[in-house]
């Protein structure tokens, strides 16, 4: 059961960095494009 527990937070763990990293990228991008628009 422990090891069950254990995997799924990892999996968890995993998902939500890259959902987060995902997240970063696009506000990376809208900012870039923003600043295209302004210069």
């Amino acid at each position: 059961m422990d090891k069950m527990k254990s995997a799924m937070i990892m999996a968890a763990r995993l998902y939500f960095f890259e959902i987060v990293d995902r997240f970063e990228e696009e506000q990376e991008a809208q900012q870039e494009r923003q600043e295209k628009d302004d210069g």
